[in-house]
């Protein structure tokens, strides 16, 4: 870590000065590190493979996933387009009204 000196007091901020050899002793300790990182990245194992990110469920555990998922996609369905029941009787209403209708 490289140290900053304030040169001058602005009010609230401060101004500081930067040397450019000390940004230039920053960007050699980054690109090191960096370098080390490659090295050691080249020298693990091939054999040696990252756990997949997954979950392993019982077969009751994806039985219940599944459930719960149709559960859902039912209410979904319910709530957007309503139940059959409620469509067969929106329909005989409108029916009935347009019999009405055209009776006056």
């Amino acid at each position: 870590m490289f140290k900053v000196r304030p040169i001058e007091n602005t009010g609230e901020n401060y101004q500081m000065l930067v040397s450019s050899y000390q940004i230039h002793n920053v960007l050699n300790v980054y690109s090191k590190q960096l370098s080390q990182d490659r090295n050691a990245q080249k020298l693990k194992p091939a054999n040696e493979k990252q756990p997949p990110d997954q979950i392993n469920l019982s077969p009751e555990g994806k039985r219940r996933a599944i459930l719960d998922r149709v559960a859902q996609d039912i209410l979904n369905k319910i709530s957007r387009y309503g139940s059959k029941s409620e469509l067969k009787t929106q329909e005989q209403n409108q029916s009935r009204d347009n019999i009405r209708n055209s009776l006056d």
